[in-house]
């Protein structure tokens, strides 16, 4: 999880080992999607959500709605991420390509939307690699659900 008070990045081992067993590329997805929140944080996103959100109950579906635009648009800056660092440093073009598989063991929830919206926004970040691509915001209510 990212936390935006003191701009760290948290992985608790035994949380991401759960959720993706030992697939490298499934630890990199989820580090770069908490990554695609700290770009959100820094770019001011996260302030305008708080705004957008502002007296709106938490389990009421505009919050909901914003929230899952917010998650969606860290996966697809997670993709982002994975296309940008694929062949580059530590993180090997198969890594890269593993980790850009990953999206399909994501888990659908309320908050984070459906599986198939988690690999359509953040395979948007793979293959555009532009923030253009991940503006969740603008998308039809229907593409973030």
């Amino acid at each position: 999880f990212y936390c935006p008070r003191d701009k760290g990045i948290f992985m608790p081992r035994n949380r991401v080992t759960e959720s993706m067993g030992n697939n490298q590329g499934g630890h990199i997805m989820v580090l770069a999607h908490e990554y695609g929140h700290h770009v959100q944080a820094m770019s001011g996103i996260n302030y305008g959500m708080g705004l957008k959100m502002a007296g709106l109950a938490e389990e009421s579906p505009e919050y909901l709605e914003l929230t899952r635009r917010m998650e969606l648009q860290a996966d697809c800056f997670s993709g982002m991420f994975i296309a940008a660092t694929g062949g580059r440093g530590s993180i090997s073009k198969s890594l890269s390509n593993a980790a850009s598989s990953a999206f399909r063991s994501s888990v659908a929830d309320k908050t984070h939307g459906s599986v198939k919206h988690q690999i359509q926004w953040g395979t948007a970040g793979v293959k555009n690699n532009n923030t253009v691509a991940c503006n969740t915001w603008l998308a039809p209510a229907g593409e973030v659900s």
